[in-house]
C-alpha cells in the first residue's frame, strides 16, 4: 500500500501512546520539529512498546537534537521503515529490522540493528551504545575521530556479519575503563575500501602518528593484555584500506587495541602505499593480540602474533615487524625490506622482540640494524626460527646481513641478537658482517647452525580451532 503522507509542517508531537499493542502501518512523516520537547514523533507511557512497519520519517528535527522517540520508545520497535535526512536523534529503540537509515545528522542512541542499511550518514549520525549489530551494512558512513558506532558503557556489544564499506575514520571505538565490565565482539564482518584521515589521528608517541580504523583506548588499562580482552575480532576481512594525509612519520592501522582471531588482513588500496622516504605508515594491527591470522596488507606494531602468516607485505616503511613485538609460530614469507630491524630511533623499528618457532622464507630483508644509543633493553631473540632464502634488500642472497657496517653495530649484532636452535641456509659477508664475525653466532652450542638443503613447508599452521 501507498504511505499514508503527514506533513506535520514544524509543529509539534505527532503520536502519544498510553496503550499496549500499538502498531502504525504505511505512514511517511516529514517536517516534524519542536524546538523544546522531547518524543516530538512518539511518546507514551513506560511498558508500552508501538510498533511501526513501512514507515518513513524524513526531515525531523529538534533543539538540540531532542529526541524523536522518547519514554516507551525505549522499547519501540521499527520493521522495513525508513529514516532519512533528519537531524533528531533516534533514540533507545528496542529493535530495528530491515530498516534503512540514510543521509542523518542526528544520532542513534541505544539502538539494535538486523539487517538495516546505514549510508552516507555524517559523524553526526553514530551509532552510540548499541547491545547487537547483526547483519547490517555500513557505506559511506562519517565516523570522524570520534567513531561512526561508540562504546562507553557497561554492556556487552555484538557486532556481526556486517559489512563496512567507503567509509571515512573510524568505524568502532571503545571507551571504557579497567573498572567498567564493558566489551565488544566484533564477528564475520567484513571491511573493504575504508578511508581514515587525519581527523582519526588517535595514537602518538616519539612524534609519529596513527590514524586508527577500529580503536580500543588502551590508556585507560594497567595492562595491554587487561585491554586486548575487552575488544574481540574473529573471522573478519579487513581489504582495500586507505590513509589520505600521508607524510611524515604519520599513517594508518587497521585495528589497535584489539585480540584478533582467525582475520585475514589483505591488501590496502593501491594509490596508499609505504614511502619510506617521507614515513607513511601502512600497518594492519597495533598494540594487540593476533591468533591464527593472515596477514598480507602491512606491518604489525607492538603486537603477539601467535600461529599467523604474514606474507606479501611490499616495500614497508622501515619493518614488517616493529617495536616490541612477540611472535610466535609464525611463517614470514615473500615480504619486502627490512623484515626485522632493530631499534630505527623512537617508533621506527623493531626492537626487545622476540621469535620463536618461526619461519623466514623468499623475504627481501636487512634482518639487523643499528641499536641507535645502544639501549641495553633492545634485545632480539630468536628460539626455534629457520631462515631459508632470503636477500640482504639489494639482491644478494644471504639469510642474515647487516645493514649499517659501522664496528658499532657490529658490536650490537654480538651483544644483542641471540640464537638458541636456530637455522639458516645461506650466508654472504657484508660490510663488518664477516665470515669471522658471523661465526661469533654459530661457535656456540645449539645456536646458529647452518641447515643443508632445508625442507621448507609453505604453511603448517593449525586452524583457529
Amino acid at each position: 500500500n501507498e504511505p499514508v503522507i503527514i506533513d506535520v509542517n514544524g509543529r509539534g508531537r505527532l503520536f502519544r501512546f498510553t496503550q499496549s499493542n500499538c502498531s502504525v502501518r504505511n505512514l511517511a512523516v516529514t517536517g516534524c520539529t519542536h524546538p523544546g520537547a522531547n518524543g516530538f514523533i512518539c511518546m507514551g507511557s513506560y511498558g508500552v512498546y508501538p510498533v511501526f512497519t513501512n514507515c518513513v520519517f524524513r526531515n525531523t528535527s529538534g533543539y538540540g537534537q531532542r529526541n524523536a522517540f522518547h519514554n516507551s520508545a525505549y522499547n519501540s520497535r521499527l520493521y522495513d521503515c525508513a529514516y532519512t535526512n533528519n537531524s533528531a536523534r533516534l533514540n533507545g529503540n528496542k529493535g530495528v529490522y530491515g530498516c534503512d537509515f540514510i543521509g542523518n545528522t542526528g544520532l542513534f542512541e541505544n539502538m539494535d540493528a538486523y539487517g538495516c542499511r546505514f549510508e552516507a550518514n555524517s559523524s553526526g549520525g553514530y551509532l552510540d551504545r548499541p547491545l547487537v549489530l547483526s547483519n547490517c551494512s555500513f557505506i559511506a558512513n562519517e565516523g570522524g575521530g570520534s567513531g561512526m558506532i561508540r562504546l562507553t558503557s557497561a554492556q556487552a556489544t555484538q557486532i556481526a556479519d556486517c559489512t563496512f564499506e567507503e567509509n571515512t575514520n573510524t568505524l568502532i571505538r571503545l571507551d571504557l575503563n579497567e573498572s567498567v565490565a564493558g566489551s565488544v565482539e566484533v564477528s564475520g564482518c567484513t571491511f573493504s575500501s575504508n578511508v581514515v584521515t587525519k581527523d582519526a589521528q588517535l595514537y602518538s608517541r616519539g612524534g609519529h602518528s596513527l590514524s586508527l580504523l577500529i580503536y580500543n583506548n588502551t590508556n585507560n588499562f594497567t595492562s595491554a593484555s587487561a585491554a586486548w580482552s575487552r575488544l574481540i575480532v574473529k573471522d573478519t576481512i579487513f581489504e582495500g584500506s586507505q590513509f589520505t594525509d600521508g607524510g611524515y612519520r604519520r599513517g594508518m592501522a587497521e585495528v589497535f587495541g584489539v585480540t584478533a582471531t582467525g582475520c585475514t588482513f589483505r591488501a590496502f588500496n593501491s594509490s596508499f602505499q609505504h614511502t619510506i622516504g617521507d614515513d607513511t605508515y601502512a600497518m594492519s594491527a597495533c598494540n594487540s593480540r593476533l591468533e591464527c591470522c593472515d596477514i598480507s596488507g602491512g606491518d604489525v606494531s607492538d603486537c603477539v602474533l601467535d600461529r599467523c602468516s604474514l606474507h606479501d607485505v611490499g616495500n614497508p616503511a622501515y619493518a614488517c615487524f616493529r617495536d616490541y613485538c612477540r611472535v610466535t609460530n609464525t611463517l614470514v614469507a615473500n615480504c619486502g625490506k627490512m623484515l626485522y630491524v632493530a631499534n630505527y630511533g623512537n617508533a621506527g623499528g623493531i626492537h626487545d622482540a622476540e621469535f620463536v618457532n618461526c619461519t623466514f622464507a623468499n623475504n627481501d630483508a636487512l634482518t639487523y640494524r643499528s641499536l641507535y644509543g645502544g639501549d641495553s633493553t633492545n634485545d632480539l631473540k630468536f628460539v626455534n626460527c629457520l631462515f631459508n632464502s632470503n636477500t640482504n634488500g639489494s639482491g644478494k642472497e644471504t639469510d642474515i646481513s647487516m645493514m649499517n657496517g659501522s664496528t658499532a653495530t657490529l658490536n650490537c649484532w654480538i651483544s644483542k641478537v641471540s640464537f638458541d636452535h636456530c637455522f639458516y641456509g645461506k650466508f654472504e659477508a657484508y660490510g663488518n658482517l664477516t665470515a669471522e664475525s658471523f661465526a661469533a653466532k654459530t661457535n656456540g652450542v645449539d645456536t646458529l647452525s647452518l641447515c643443508v638443503d632445508p625442507k621448507f613447508v609453505k604453511d603448517s599452521r593449525p586452524d583457529a580451532s
